[in-house]
C-alpha cells in the first residue's frame, strides 16, 4: 500500500508542477499556436503508426496544441508534452493490455523535431517487440519517460545517459505473452550510462535483465536525487555487501525482490537514513537479520519474505521501527518461541503495525498475549 501511494504522490506533484509551470493540455495554449516545424514531425510520426481504433483522429488542422495527448507551453507555443499511453490498457473481459486501443507501427525519428519536449508516455501500447531507438536519447528537455509494457524489448541504449534533465524513468517490461504478442526482455550490458541521469527521482527497471551486469549499484550510488529504486525481477545474483561512501540521500524506496541474491544483507542499506521501503523478498539472502535494521527508523514497510537461507532471531532493535506498519518475515528460518517476541512487540512499533506475516518462519509455542496489544493489526 504504501509502495503504491508514494508511487502515486510523486506522479501527481511531478504532473502539477509541469501543468503550473506552463502547460495547457489537450485543449490548446490561448496565447500560442502550433510550431510549424514541430506539427509536421507529428504528422510524420503518425503516420508510421498503426492506429487502429482511430484515436489520433483529432491529429488533422494547423493547431497541433488542440491534438490528442498534445500539450504545448502557453508560454512559446513549443510542444512539451506527448502523452500517449493506452487510455483502454486492459480488456473488459480478460485484463490483458494488448488490446484493439494499442498503438502499433514505427517510432519515427521525426520526434525529434519537438526540441522542447519535457514528457513522453508510449506506455501500455505494442510495437512489435521493436528495439527501443537510440534517438530517445536526444530528448535533452526530457523530465518523463515512460515505455513500460510498450512491447519494445532489447538492448537499453546507452544514449539514454545524455537525459540528464531526466527525473523519471519507467522501463517496466511485462514477460507474459499476451494473445500471442511476441515479447522481449530489456537487458543492460553496462549501467555506467546511469550515472548520467543526474535529475533522477524515481527509477522502474522492473524485469529488465541486470544479471550480467556488475556495475549498476555504483553508478545508482552516483544519483543524488534518486528516491525510488525498482529492481524487482532483474536476474540480480550479487550485490556488493558495503560501499565505500554511501550517497542515497534521498531514497525513500528500494525495491529488489524476486532476484536470486545469494550473500547476507548487504551493510550499506543500514547507512539510507530516509528510508521508508525496503522490499528483499523472493531472494537468497543468508544468515541473521542484522540488528542494524534499528537504525532505519524511517521505515514503514520491511519485506523479507521468502528468503530462506536467512536464520536466527528476530532483532530486538526492530522494536524501536517507531512507523512500521508493515512486517513480513514469512518463508525464512526464525529460531524463536513466539512467547520470545513479547520484548520486540511491546516497543514502540506495537502502537504502527498493521501487517504483521510470521507464517513458515519456523516459530514455535501458542498464540501470545501480545498480539492483542497491536491494536492496529
Amino acid at each position: 500500500m504504501a509502495k503504491r501511494n508514494a508511487h502515486f504522490l510523486f506522479l501527481m506533484l511531478f504532473l502539477l508542477g509541469i501543468h503550473l509551470q506552463e502547460i495547457n493540455l489537450c485543449n490548446g495554449a490561448l496565447n500560442s499556436s502550433c510550431n510549424p516545424v514541430e506539427r509536421s514531425a507529428l504528422v510524420e510520426f503518425k503516420q508510421g503508426l498503426e492506429d487502429t481504433t482511430n484515436r489520433l483522429s483529432s491529429w488533422m488542422g494547423q493547431d497541433c496544441c488542440t491534438w490528442e495527448g498534445v500539450a504545448c507551453s502557453n508560454r512559446t507555443g513549443h510542444v512539451i508534452k506527448l502523452d500517449l499511453r493506452n487510455p483502454h490498457p486492459f480488456s473488459d473481459i480478460d485484463y490483458l493490455p494488448y488490446n484493439e486501443w494499442s498503438l502499433g507501427g514505427e517510432l519515427n525519428p521525426s520526434l525529434l523535431g519537438l526540441k522542447y519536449l519535457k514528457y513522453l508516455d508510449l506506455s501500455m501500447n505494442y510495437f512489435g517487440g521493436a528495439d527501443i531507438p537510440k534517438f530517445m536519447g536526444s530528448f535533452y528537455h526530457l523530465q518523463y519517460l515512460n515505455l513500460s509494457r510498450a512491447g519494445l524489448g532489447g538492448l537499453l541504449p546507452h544514449q539514454f545517459g545524455n537525459l540528464s534533465n531526466l527525473q523519471y524513468l519507467d522501463l517496466y517490461n511485462d514477460l507474459e505473452p499476451y494473445f500471442g504478442a511476441q515479447v522481449r526482455e530489456f537487458r543492460i550490458d553496462d549501467a555506467i550510462w546511469i550515472s548520467g541521469l543526474s535529475s533522477l527521482r524515481q527509477l522502474n527497471m522492473e524485469n529488465v535483465n541486470l544479471q550480467n551486469v556488475s556495475n549498476w549499484l555504483r553508478a545508482l550510488n552516483t544519483l543524488p536525487s534518486i528516491e525510488e529504486i525498482h529492481l524487482s525481477s532483474c536476474g540480480i545474483e550479487h550485490v556488493q555487501l558495503s560501499l565505500p561512501h554511501v550517497n542515497f540521500t534521498s531514497l525513500a524506496l528500494l525495491d529488489l525482490s524476486y532476484n536470486s541474491i545469494g550473500s547476507s544483507i548487504p551493510t550499506w542499506l543500514f547507512n539510507i537514513s530516509g528510508l521508508q521501503y525496503l522490499d528483499l523478498s523472493h531472494n537468497n539472502f543468508t544468515g541473521p537479520i542484522p540488528s542494524l535494521f534499528g537504525n532505519l527508523v524511517s521505515l514503514s514497510d520491511l519485506n523479507l519474505a521468502e528468503n530462506y537461507f536467512i536464520k536466527g532471531a528476530i532483532p530486538i532493535s526492530l522494536r524501536n521501527l517507531c512507523k512500521l506498519q508493515s512486517l513480513k518475515l514469512w518463508g525464512i528460518n526464525i529460531s524463536m518461541d513466539l512467547s520470545e517476541l513479547n520484548v520486540i512487540f511491546s516497543g514502540c512499533i506495537k502502537i504502527s503495525l498493521e501487517i504483521l506475516e510470521l507464517p513458515d518462519a519456523g516459530l514455535t509455542g501458542q498464540l501470545p498475549e501480545w498480539l492483542g496489544e497491536l491494536k492496529r493489526l
